[in-house]
């Protein structure tokens, strides 16, 4: 059971990574609500990354061109 929680949490850091290094980019003011479907578990924070870029050019809130920069620095 606890399993499920370890996984939950780990798709939730991905995520806030991911818009902490996206917070540029994207407009200000604006609320996000993010659902993460089955698949999000066999991410890695690359393919998540990926994933919501993807989800915010479709949305018109990134350029096209941001498909291209979904490399991961990682600060560790």
């Amino acid at each position: 059971m606890g399993h499920f929680a370890v996984t939950r949490n780990q798709i939730k850091r991905y995520i806030r990574q991911t818009l902490l290094e996206l917070k540029g980019q994207l407009p200000d003011q604006v609320d996000f609500l993010i659902i993460a479907r089955k698949g999000a578990a066999e991410l890695d924070m690359a393919g998540t990354k990926q994933n919501l870029i993807h989800a915010f050019v479709l949305a018109g809130m990134l350029p096209p061109s941001a498909l291209g920069s979904t490399t991961h620095s990682s600060s560790k």
